[in-house]
């Protein structure tokens, strides 16, 4: 065996073995970045399981208390819900199910929910009646309101319309006010929607009737809006890991590529790895073209592949 033909094998030799590296690296980075994902899964399912672990004690006092046929009415809905997030769902049709068997559960005259974008702005999804829908509009448009509160301080919030006079100061949002009370909604309850430390959104309660929320309905509340505080943060989880998985898959790719051309190169001109990349990468520079372009054009034609020197300076 000829030394150039030595120096052409072990080249690629090295670049091969720069390759293997880069791939154990990128394997183990997805791994790492999956795991929250597994995360939200295993979460998922214990939710199911504690839900239809309330259906059996349920059922013995469903006949003496009303609680006990709230939560039965609980145990099925969130069974239903869960149920529904193995497969790819539709965000605004799965929350409006939401609302509606909330008004089911909690025996209320509507739901909304309020969910943030991507970058973390609050926009309308969801709600189970034309009024609660505007009402959600006008929050968001004012600025104003319970869910705009329970989403800023991050806990739920009351609103219980006691008549012209009511004028809480900390709660004094006029034109929702008026706008809740021409809709015929004397209480609206707003509930967090949250993942972990992350807002999510919020789920807003509407009664007709000016009373508070008892504890036994706030409770079964804040576990319907702890449902689609889940499924909404897996599915946008396993958008991102979708992304940036295929960020990595490209970015390997042109990786590959680069170390195949540079052993190519450096068989060639025996030359050394890190004097090739230097070869492709300021040749690439000077054609203005991307470095895993120029890289592709020397494995494809790799009988031309000898880049061009460049011309020496004239020190004259």
């Amino acid at each position: 065996m000829s030394d150039e033909h030595r120096c052409e094998e072990e080249a690629v030799g090295d670049a091969v073995s720069q390759v293997s590296e880069t791939l154990t690296a990128t394997e183990q980075a997805l791994a790492q970045a999956l795991t929250p994902l597994v995360d939200v899964e295993s979460e998922l399912a214990a939710l199911k399981r504690r839900t239809a672990s309330v259906k059996a004690p349920a059922a013995r006092t469903s006949a003496a208390s009303g609680h006990g046929r709230q939560a039965e009415k609980l145990a099925a809905a969130c069974v239903e819900l869960a149920d529904t997030l193995t497969d790819d769902f539709e965000v605004t049709a799965f929350l409006h199910r939401v609302t509606e068997r909330c008004v089911e559960v909690l025996d209320i005259a509507a739901a909304g929910v309020l969910l943030t974008d991507h970058q973390g702005e609050l926009g309308l999804s969801s709600a189970s009646s034309e009024q609660a829908r505007l009402l959600g509009v006008l929050q968001l448009q004012c600025n104003q309101g319970p869910g705009i509160d329970c989403f800023t301080r991050g806990r739920r919030i009351d609103h219980i319309d006691a008549g012209p006079v009511d004028s809480s100061p900390d709660q004094f949002w006029p034109q929702f006010q008026q706008a809740a009370r021409e809709a015929g909604f004397h209480s609206v309850y707003a509930l967090p929607m949250r993942h972990g430390r992350q807002m999510i959104g919020t789920l807003n309660l509407f009664r007709n009737m000016p009373e508070p929320l008892d504890d036994h309905s706030a409770m079964l509340g804040q576990a319907l809006a702890d449902v689609p505080a889940i499924a909404i943060a897996q599915q946008r989880f396993a958008r991102e890991q979708e992304l940036l998985s295929q960020q990595l898959r490209e970015a390997l790719d042109r990786r590959v590529l680069i170390e195949q051309a540079k052993g190519i190169i450096a068989g060639q001109r025996g030359i050394s790895l890190d004097e090739a990349f230097a070869e492709l990468r300021s040749l690439a520079r000077a054609d203005h073209i991307p470095l895993s372009a120029l890289a592709l054009r020397v494995i494809s034609a790799p009988e031309h592949a000898v880049l061009r020197r460049r011309a020496p300076e004239n020190r004259g």
